[in-house]
């Protein structure tokens, strides 16, 4: 395949909203999860990610998940015990995230423990199931992602991929601001699990990417970008939705919303 520097905006644009459409139509066992972590995938680095590494973190947190829902089982009662295991968990990816801002492994299992959490303790859903979904959604989630990057492999990276030359890199963390950190991010997820919020999941998500990046500069330029994003994507969806509510059919749906979506990447 041609190798073109737009191609890392065509395998966001395209890509992610195939998959949606493709789970909607066919169903799914956890809406919305496979996308978001392909385009983790598509967006984090502009290679394809080891095969490997995709294998190690399907089962790293096929498992964590698995030991957060006995722990929401057994620590039922005890919501503090609970809540503090997830602070740890909070507090490791914090360290991670420290040493390399763009690592994976955390990124993402901040996602699936925010995801547990909400599911246990805010839905009351029995989240037994939810290891097997998780690691059949991120091989899922890392198929496209590998297709797409064999279709439209290589282009410019969407992002600075690391500090460049000339660039002072951040002072390392101290272990205070790393309890800080999880701590905000245990703050965010229990007040929107108690006042019921229904995107409780994204709202602990988002907060943990602005703040994860050891350079304060880098945090508020995502925490900006991540509201231009909000406000930008609500706009550029409108037409999707209205298709949506006049009943159009499936195909003329999915032909606007990536249509839309291709608009919202090549002009932002």
């Amino acid at each position: 395949m041609l190798r073109r520097p737009q191609n890392a905006l065509i395998r966001v644009a395209a890509f992610p909203v195939l998959l949606l459409f493709w789970q909607y139509v066919f169903g799914t066992d956890l809406p919305l999860l496979a996308p978001a972590m392909c385009a983790v995938f598509l967006t984090t680095t502009h290679e394809p990610p080891p095969l490997l590494m995709v294998i190690l973190m399907g089962i790293v947190l096929a498992a964590t998940a698995w030991v957060q829902g006995v722990l929401s089982i057994m620590l039922a009662d005890y919501s503090l015990v609970y809540y503090s295991a997830l602070f740890g968990v909070f507090f490791w990816c914090m360290y991670r995230t420290s040493e390399n801002p763009q690592d994976l492994l955390a990124i993402l299992l901040i996602v699936s423990t925010a995801m547990v959490a909400v599911f246990a303790k805010q839905k009351g859903i029995d989240v037994s199931s939810i290891p097997y979904a998780l690691i059949k959604n991120i091989f899922i989630a890392g198929f496209v992602a590998y297709l797409a990057y064999f279709l439209f492999p290589g282009g410019e990276p969407l992002g600075e991929m690391g500090s460049g030359t000339g660039v002072p890199a951040p002072p390392k963390e101290q272990v205070w601001q790393l309890l800080v950190k999880a701590l905000a991010v245990m703050f965010t997820l229990i007040v929107a699990i108690e006042t019921n919020m229904e995107q409780a999941t994204i709202i602990t998500v988002v907060v943990a990417l602005i703040i994860k990046d050891p350079d304060p500069q880098v945090g508020h330029q995502y925490g900006i970008r991540r509201a231009l994003t909000t406000y930008g994507s609500l706009i550029y969806a409108l037409p999707a939705l209205g298709l949506s509510l006049l009943e159009a059919s499936t195909f003329a749906i999915l032909g606007f919303a990536w249509s839309s979506r291709c608009l919202w990447v090549f002009t932002r």
